[in-house]
């Protein structure tokens, strides 16, 4: 019988799912609406790859255009799908 808080979904996390950072949403918005021409928010969420493009093309308005957009598309996230999108990472289990 699952208990009320696993039924519920609270805290719950399937085996396998770690938790492998601490990133906020408010901080990464703000990141990405002061520094977002250059990538910082990419850098906070350990998206270095796309954070060195962001800095190649820096001098073009397509890293800010990015930035706008992805500040636009985290405000109608909520802060559980940031969470699963940025903060968890599925491992492999070993075999029983």
């Amino acid at each position: 019988m699952a208990t009320d808080a696993v039924s519920a979904g609270a805290g719950y996390r399937p085996a396998g799912v770690v938790r492998v950072g601490d990133r906020t949403r408010g901080v990464a918005i703000l990141l990405a609406l002061c520094f977002g021409w250059m990538g910082a928010h990419r850098f906070y969420l350990g998206k270095a790859r796309s954070g060195v493009f962001y800095l190649l093309f820096c001098w073009t308005y397509i890293p800010l255009i990015l930035s706008v957009l992805t500040v636009l598309r985290w405000l109608g996230t909520s802060s559980e799908e940031f969470d699963r999108l940025y903060n968890l990472e599925t491992i492999r289990l070993p075999a029983p």
